[in-house]
């Protein structure tokens, strides 16, 4: 489970989608013709789509369906979903002033599907009451393309072979010590 932390709360991805090419593919790309390698070209396109989604990747998108929990101390007006594009919010909990977990009545907001998605407190409507807590409202929602876009593909498979290429590069140049 990876994490960040954030002025408004902490994004966690809870799941991470489904490798976002397939190894065949990478394989095709890589003019990869044995079996040898595969279990490390798999782990290489793990590598490089953690270096891309969130919590803590430089896309700031997720890939392909995967799930993830914003945690916030408070409700706000306006709640921005990281980790676009959004699919499906599975549930807005949270901790009433008691402690007591519950969730958020779905007629208090609706949710403005964009990039990001932002939920949104319905006009004369409140949200409710929450403990003084870092993680008092806690979104569960699941994030990632129907289909992956190409160039976001053509971004990975070059990498990866980056990644094949020079995997001993590091050792190569590094002297022997005592």
């Amino acid at each position: 489970m990876s994490k960040l932390t954030h002025k408004d709360g902490t994004l966690i991805r809870v799941t991470r989608g489904a490798l976002p090419v397939l190894v065949a593919d990478a394989k095709v790309h890589l003019r990869v013709d044995h079996s040898t390698d595969d279990d490390y070209i798999e782990a290489s396109i793990r590598a490089v789509q953690d270096d891309l989604e969130p919590p803590n990747g430089w896309l700031g998108r997720a890939l392909l369906a995967g799930t993830y929990k914003l945690v916030l101390p408070k409700f706000a007006g306006q709640i921005v979903l990281p980790a676009p594009p959004l699919l499906e919010i599975s549930s807005i909990k949270y901790l009433d002033k008691d402690g007591a977990e519950q969730t958020a009545d779905t007629g208090l907001y609706r949710v403005l599907v964009g990039e990001p998605a932002v939920v949104q407190l319905l006009d004369g409507e409140s949200w409710p009451a929450t403990l003084d807590a870092d993680d008092a409202v806690r979104i569960e929602y699941t994030a990632g393309y129907q289909a992956l876009p190409e160039i976001i593909k053509a971004h990975i498979y070059l990498s990866v072979a980056q990644l094949y290429e020079y995997r001993s590069m590091a050792m190569a140049g590094a002297e022997a010590k005592d």
